[in-house]
């Protein structure tokens, strides 16, 4: 597999804002956006209502990633937030996911408090989507 490809939900305005910085950086092309509004059929083993609740991405050998490491894989594939890693270590690593996990089931109440939107009609005017 030659790029990674993540699924996200392009009506939320948070989502969308990560999307379109990931998009800038990926100046080698190396992942492809699904936006989780225009697809109507996912792999197999991923739901629609779980893709629209936590981040996913299949890497480039094809397995699937998920939440605070499907982030850090796709910040690294562009170069950027290198201090991200450390979410990875194995005592941080429970907490960050912890923090994912409260952070997504309450997506919409922190998306308003730093967008000024809980969800955007259709698709947010910025967002990642990049074949």
């Amino acid at each position: 597999m030659t790029r990674l490809t993540v699924f996200f939900d392009g009506s939320c305005p948070l989502c969308a804002r990560e999307m379109d910085a990931l998009a800038r950086f990926d100046i080698h092309s190396r992942i492809h956006f699904v936006d989780l509004n225009d697809e109507l059929s996912l792999p197999l083993g991923i739901t629609h209502s779980d893709a629209v609740a936590t981040l996913h991405v299949i890497d480039f050998q094809g397995q699937l990633r998920t939440a605070v490491d499907a982030n850090v894989l796709l910040w690294e594939t562009v170069g950027k937030k290198p201090w991200l890693r450390v979410l990875r270590w194995p005592i941080i690593r429970s907490f960050a996911n912890l923090g994912y996990r409260i952070f997504a089931k309450h997506r919409e109440y922190f998306s308003l408090l730093l967008t000024g939107k809980k969800r955007c009609d259709g698709h947010c005017e910025a967002n990642g989507s990049k074949s």
